[in-house]
């Protein structure tokens, strides 16, 4: 649920899970884990500052299943 949303969120606005985590001094291969460990909420709330919306948002359930 929340790294497809963030998968989903890098699609539209044409960037990568890696930019990302440059961009954000995150390590190298850290988001992709979080299908399998939770995340920090601090490096989960610098992700969803970057694309603008908030930490709710990257959680939500996709409705369309």
């Amino acid at each position: 649920m929340l790294l497809d949303n963030i998968k989903r969120l890098c699609k539209e606005n044409k960037t990568s899970i890696c930019a990302v985590e440059r961009t954000l001094g995150i390590g190298n291969g850290t988001i992709g884990k979080w299908d399998v460990c939770s995340p920090r909420l601090d490096i989960v709330k610098k992700v969803a500052d970057h694309f603008g919306t908030t930490v709710d948002e990257l959680l939500k359930e996709d409705d369309k299943k």
